[in-house]
């Protein structure tokens, strides 16, 4: 819930949303890859690549943080770092 929460909440109050998330879900990966789509639209590759990787760490099962990890290779990494992602 927090994450879409979040998603849907105006870009100006996604940021204090995010921390009042943050502090009342402690380690959720989906709640991870909406915290990295936002980073995401600010152009903040590296934190996109970190919040999606905590949100794998947290859950490997989870396809939603694979294929967006997938996916931000294929915007911002080599060739090499997509094939290690899809292996």
């Amino acid at each position: 819930m927090w994450a879409l929460k979040i998603e849907i909440e105006p870009a100006a109050t996604r940021k204090a949303q995010s921390l009042a998330a943050l502090d009342k879900v402690d380690n959720n990966s989906d709640l991870f890859i909406a915290l990295a789509k936002i980073f995401w639209t600010e152009r903040k590759a590296e934190k996109v690549k970190k919040w999606l990787k905590n949100a794998i760490a947290i859950n490997k099962d989870n396809g939603d943080a694979w294929i967006h990890l997938i996916r931000y290779e294929m915007e911002f990494g080599s060739q090499e770092s997509i094939e290690e992602t899809i292996k």
